[in-house]
């Protein structure tokens, strides 16, 4: 994960990468705070409940506040455990998106279990 954030953050990298955290706002919040400024925030219910991944782009831009995934970016996804991120894999590949990561570890692993408010 290091090595991808590392990518988005610098814009370096043969592959166009979109991190998502599916974690809720309040979650990330008051827990570790995000990994990057550059991790985009879509909560789980958001993705579920709003059918996000099948929403037109001006839709999506206008309810997330970040450009829709284009379907040859690599969507990596993480949660607190990794639950909530395999889940919102498996929708973003029913809605077409075919290069999926989901980052097992969460933020439990990044944050080493420490609490970093950003």
């Amino acid at each position: 994960m290091t090595e991808i954030l590392s990518h988005v953050e610098n814009g370096t990298g043969d592959k166009n990468y979109v991190i998502i955290d599916v974690r809720g706002v309040d979650e990330i919040m008051m827990s570790t705070g995000t990994m990057s400024e550059k991790v985009n925030i879509l909560p789980l219910p958001q993705i579920t409940m709003m059918a996000a991944f099948d929403m037109d782009e001006k839709s999506f831009e206008a309810q997330f506040n970040f450009p829709k995934p284009n379907a040859e970016d690599t969507l990596v996804f993480t949660c607190k455990m990794g639950g909530r991120s395999q889940q919102a894999a498996q929708l973003a590949a029913t809605s077409g998106y075919k290069t999926i990561i989901n980052y097992t570890g969460g933020a439990d692993d990044w944050f080493g279990g420490e609490f970093v408010y950003t």
